[in-house]
């Protein structure tokens, strides 16, 4: 392509002119004359038109979140990652066991109890991001109430009943 309106500086001999990039191979060529002959070069910038990743969490949607399951499933969003490398840590140790599809991300974790911290980093040739979060796992349960005494929905023709119930997952009474 050719460059209309370049600038010439004749004092200092610089050509100057902005041009916009093509990805690709972008060539430029420099044509001189004088009444004493012609000189002209060439030169050429690759132009690589890619982005840098860009990590998204989706969850946990907070860092810090408390879980009592220590099975959990983080999922982030990748994108720019055709090509590149990605590294996901627990606690400092490598993660493989994940899956990129189009660049959303499936982790599924073992937690351990207590807090624990996940890092997601992505690299490609245009740069890097890093992402970490913690989860916070406690190992307990719901409390589960079964009712054994009266039957449900009992019908009582007596104005004194007993209520028993068996409580379960629950230290104290509460």
């Amino acid at each position: 392509n050719k460059i209309s309106n370049p600038s010439f500086n004749q004092n200092t001999g610089v050509v100057q002119a902005n041009v916009v990039l093509q990805p690709g191979v972008n060539s430029f060529r420099i044509d001189m004359s004088n009444p004493c002959g012609n000189n002209s070069i060439s030169t050429s910038v690759n132009y690589n038109n890619c982005t840098a990743p860009n990590i998204q969490l989706i969850s946990p949607s907070a860092s810090g979140s408390t879980v009592n399951n220590g099975n959990y499933i983080v999922n982030a969003s990748v994108p720019n990652l055709s090509s590149g490398n990605l590294q996901v840590t627990l606690n400092g140790v490598n993660v493989t066991n994940f899956t990129n599809v189009n660049g959303q991300l499936s982790i599924p974790l073992n937690l351990a109890n207590g807090n624990n911290t996940i890092t997601i980093r992505a690299t490609n040739s245009c740069g890097m991001d890093t992402e970490t979060t913690s989860i916070n796992y406690q190992n307990c349960s719901a409390p589960v109430i079964t009712i054994n005494q009266p039957a449900m929905n009992a019908i009582s023709t007596v104005a004194l009943s007993s209520l028993k119930a068996k409580v379960e997952n629950v230290p104290n009474k509460q």
